[in-house]
């Protein structure tokens, strides 16, 4: 599906003429974003980092809202330092969502879609991102091209992984921010915290290192994170 819904995008921006996300795959950014990175590095203790989606294609429906900008604006008097938007429909997400939530609110902003294609890339920079999400075992082999197109329209990316060989890989092929995904997207099974840990010794510390669970909303376990070293946990 997501390869289809490229193929679309990349003919509805297919001319440098008329469309000025097709610049932004064409011309090197001015100015790169280093946001996220400055939001997350660890000054003595945990950040956080909120996630904008209405549902999730595991656990079903999390959140009814309308307008993401709202409740983007709302989550900037908590404690956050970072939001990741879900644009993808299979969680209740739209490229709307995110120029809501970026016009509403001064937090760096990370666009989470299924990324296989540059455009996409280039539509969540035109959106006003500051970064957007790649997965390492969607991706294989393509990473390190997409990281680059990242750099190009001055994004940052934040790359996720679960395993420690698709962390060894990510960072051979450059990664600066790591996200660990505790679910194994290929299973759908949920690891838990003691998949993290057991990948932080693989991550240098002058990388970022997140750590997205479902039981990091238990401060007993956002604590062994801390602990462990991840500057971020994802909720």
């Amino acid at each position: 599906r997501k390869l289809r819904e490229a193929e679309a995008l990349n003919r509805d921006h297919a001319s440098m003429a008329s469309s000025d996300v097709r610049k932004r795959l064409s011309f090197a950014a001015e100015e790169g974003s280093i946001r996220i990175s400055e939001a997350l590095r660890r000054r003595g203790r945990l950040a956080v980092v909120g996630e904008l989606k209405r549902r999730s294609p595991s656990t079903g429906d999390i959140a009814t809202y309308a307008d993401a900008g709202v409740v983007a604006s709302e989550l900037e008097s908590w404690p956050l330092e970072t939001l990741v938007v879900c644009t993808d429909r299979d969680y209740g997400g739209s490229l709307d969502d995110l120029k809501a939530a970026v016009k509403a609110t001064s937090l760096p902003i990370v666009a989470k879609d299924v990324v296989v294609d540059p455009i996409q890339i280039a539509l969540a920079a035109d959106a006003g991102a500051c970064g957007v999400v790649l997965v390492a075992s969607l991706l294989g082999a393509a990473l390190e091209d997409l990281m680059d197109t990242a750099t190009l329209c001055g994004l940052e990316a934040v790359v996720e992984v679960h395993t420690p060989l698709e962390t060894t890989f990510a960072l051979n092929c450059g990664a600066t921010v790591l996200v660990v995904n505790t679910d194994d997207r290929l299973s759908g099974q949920s690891h838990g915290i003691k998949q993290a840990l057991g990948i932080r010794h693989l991550i240098p510390p002058n990388i970022l290192a997140l750590v997205a669970s479902a039981d990091v909303v238990d401060d007993h376990v956002a604590a062994t994170a801390a602990r462990a070293g991840f500057d971020a946990v994802v909720l």
